[in-house]
């Protein structure tokens, strides 16, 4: 599944931080043997960062502006999967994707504190 996603904007954060994270990308899972790959490409320069993961093996991974980060997904049933990022700030991020129609919600928890959107599918 494909989805268009710009992440939220924290605050506390630098300035140099806050353009990063005004990405706009499309994020694909797609199966890769007996593995999965993550696609992220940033809409506008069409710039693409990919990782190869096993689910439940924890993965050394880059985003799109050269940050590294830990993640371990892990697939609960077919519409609904959990993420937990490590090294990419100073808590576990930990995101839960569930798939809903055309739909995917997205509930991410750092530190005690959650954040809710929703992403409509891409035809």
């Amino acid at each position: 599944m494909s989805v268009s996603s710009t992440a939220c904007l924290p605050s506390g954060i630098s300035e140099d931080r806050k353009k990063k994270m005004k990405t706009t990308s499309i994020i694909e899972y797609l199966p890769s043997g007996s593995k999965w790959k993550h696609v992220a490409t940033d809409k506008k320069t069409k710039v693409s960062q990919s990782y190869l993961f096993e689910l439940g093996v924890p993965v050394d991974a880059e985003d799109l502006h050269g940050h590294k980060f830990k993640v371990v997904t892990n697939i609960e049933d077919k519409n609904k999967m959990k993420e937990v990022y490590t090294e990419w700030c100073d808590f576990a991020v930990n995101a839960v994707r569930e798939i809903s129609g055309d739909v995917m919600h997205i509930t991410l928890t750092v530190n005690g504190v959650t954040c809710k959107f929703s992403f409509k599918k891409l035809h």
